[in-house]
């Protein structure tokens, strides 16, 4: 807009020859200022969407489907039937849901079925391809990517997949080489920024860190005792922190580092242990330690609460843990309550380590996930 001149001896309620201008520079005025307003507008970013609750999600593996529990009124709100007899594994990437697709209750392989939980579009053999005991993973960080590990393998595997969310095939991107992550994969856990995978295998007895580009060793590794099954991690203030189980019923059983620092690692003996897989997960200020332990033939288990700081046992709960317990227990980051598989429910504890209550009718409650 050029200059606008007004006369200042001219009050805008004099009459003269200039009286008939003022509507029309005032228009222009105004006209001006709605245009920089609706610029400046225009240039701000959209505001920030709420974030979503999280939600719990359970494997009920022998009824092939997966149950989602409120975490803040405990009460099952879906339950998704996926159509196979039997599943153990699941992850989430944006609107599908990845599972563990197996074709009998007795089979060690399965395909790796993909369900929409917008369109309820359900493909079980989505990745047409025989995995030996899937245990999958996905990352906010990373979407459109997938990554499926095999357990109990001898050397341990775990692949890179593209999985767009519609149109193209899968595609395989990457794959560990063989032997240097060790053998007997039982968990793995992707980093909070997507860059890292910290995997716990049978041997070496250490907890390994892969870069999830190509999926080739870091060079960091976290030394730990025989033998590892479990992994955690908790960001806190911009820190990391790796929490490790093993099977080391005579030895120390938890380890918990800073993810940066493999020699900062805290090693304490939890006075007995398990075999189980995933049985191991921090709070969201990394101050306890939710340990899964059990006597040698797996049975009187417990769930038990340590002190990060000092390893101190805070609290001790027995529970009927499942028969399909794989991955069967997550902290909620909003409450801080502790969400366990149990014998065909769900068991929540308080932050404290104290039993809550428990969530009936979840047939082979398995893998817990919360997101």
């Amino acid at each position: 807009m050029g200059e606008v001149r007004i006369n200042p001896t001219k009050h805008p309620t004099d009459r003269g020859p200039n009286v008939k201008r003022y509507p029309v520079v005032l228009a222009a005025v105004v006209a001006a200022v709605a245009a920089t307003v609706a610029s400046v507008a225009a240039a701000k970013p959209p505001p920030t969407p709420p974030l979503t609750p999280p939600a719990v999600y359970v494997v009920s593996t022998t009824a092939g489907a997966v149950v989602k529990i409120d975490p803040a009124t405990l009460q099952v709100t879906e339950t998704i039937q996926l159509g196979v007899p039997y599943l153990s594994s699941i992850a989430f990437a944006g609107d599908n849901l990845y599972y563990s697709a197996y074709p009998s209750t007795s089979s060690s392989y399965a395909t790796i079925g993909r369900y929409n939980l917008a369109t309820k579009q359900n493909e079980p053999a989505y990745i047409n391809q025989q995995f030996y005991v899937p245990v999958l993973r996905t990352s906010p960080k990373l979407p459109g990517v997938l990554f499926v590990g095999e357990a109990g393998l001898s050397p341990a595997n775990i692949q890179k997949w593209i999985v767009p969310a519609k149109g193209r095939k899968p595609s395989l991107r990457a794959r560990t080489e063989h032997g240097p992550m060790g053998s007997n994969l039982r968990d793995y856990q992707i980093s909070d920024d997507g860059t890292k995978i910290w995997s716990a295998c049978g041997g070496p007895y250490e907890f390994v860190e892969l870069n999830t580009s190509d999926l080739r060793l870091s060079g960091r590794i976290f030394p730990a005792v025989p033998y590892p099954t479990s992994v955690d991690s908790v960001s806190v203030g911009g820190t990391e922190y790796l929490l490790g189980g093993t099977y080391s019923t005579y030895d120390t059983s938890i380890h918990l580092y800073r993810a940066s620092d493999p020699g900062s690692g805290l090693h304490y003996a939890s006075g007995s242990t398990t075999l189980e897989a995933g049985a191991v997960a921090l709070s969201p200020d990394a101050s306890k330690i939710y340990h899964l332990v059990s006597d040698v033939y797996g049975q009187n288990a417990s769930i038990r609460t340590l002190s990060a700081a000092t390893g101190e046992v805070l609290a001790t709960t027995p529970v009927l843990i499942s028969d399909y317990f794989f991955e069967g227990i997550h902290v909620d980051p909003v409450s801080g309550r502790v969400f366990v598989a149990l014998n065909n429910s769900v068991g929540v504890l308080n932050p404290d380590g104290t039993l809550l209550q428990s969530i009936p009718n979840v047939p082979g409650a398995g893998q817990v996930l919360i997101t």
